[in-house]
């Protein structure tokens, strides 16, 4: 037999609820502007290095860097801040927790096991760091962390161009924009440091946020080149642009 024929709905049945709209795609990207950094500094792995004042509030360190290879007998540090967390440090040996238990993204594509390895030797990368936990203190590149006046010590070849720190993480959307160049659309309120390395001469490099008067300051070996990748420099001209005007009314 034929199975039995539903009863047609009541005329005074309530209308079945709508379906949720699905959620509005990010906007696409905005086209690369045309590059506007120029300088980069090169550490020679012998003796140079950099030394951030004590920067607060932490979660995300985005730079373009270009790292060489150490000899196999030694153990150059790229990052270290273990004065204000002993697993804070990137090296050749090794990563501290506060990075292998975050993210990181190479070019903006998300790395599945954060490691020193991953981050590629001879060519420029965009490496940004998601930190696994708040960060505050001094930060050295290119060197481990010495006190007073010590001498830099387990030193890494590499240059760097930019660096920024983030208080909190950054959309894979954001991270886009910083990588591919921002515009408008870039992270909002997010910044606590931004050293540009745009000064090209001395030993002082200075943040473009406003926030720390005290400078990074750079070795007396360190050297200014002027092959600072395409996309570089360009958020100096824009997040901190002030907003357009209004339009007259």
């Amino acid at each position: 037999p034929s199975p039995p024929t539903p009863p047609p709905p009541s005329p005074n049945s309530p209308s079945p609820p709508p379906l949720p709209s699905p959620p509005m795609p990010p906007p696409p990207l905005p086209p690369p502007p045309p590059p506007a950094g120029k300088f980069a500094v090169s550490f020679d792995g012998i003796d140079d290095s950099a030394v951030t004042p004590i920067i607060s509030n932490i979660m995300g360190i985005t730079m373009w860097i270009m790292k060489f290879t150490v000899p196999d007998d030694a153990n150059g540090f790229l990052l270290d801040g273990r004065f204000g967390n002993p697993n804070a440090f990137i090296a050749s040996s090794g990563m501290g927790s506060i990075f292998t238990e975050g993210k990181m993204y190479r070019d903006s594509d998300d790395v599945a096991v954060p490691s020193y390895e991953e981050i590629r030797a001879s060519e420029w990368m965009h490496l940004h760091l998601e930190l696994a936990s708040e960060f505050a203190g001094s930060l050295t590149f290119m060197s481990a962390q010495s006190r007073g006046a010590a001498a830099a010590v387990n030193c890494h070849k590499a240059k760097i161009a930019e660096v920024y720190f983030w208080t909190r993480a950054l959309s894979l959307y954001e991270l886009k924009l910083v990588y591919k160049g921002f515009n408008s659309l870039g992270p909002d309120g997010a910044i606590e440091a931004y050293y540009a390395l745009e000064e090209g001469e001395g030993v002082e490099a200075f943040d473009r946020s406003g926030k720390y008067s005290q400078p990074l300051v750079l070795s007396t070996g360190v050297q200014w080149t002027e092959d600072a990748p395409a996309f570089s420099g360009w958020r100096a001209l824009s997040i901190f642009r002030p907003p357009p005007p209004s339009p007259p009314s």
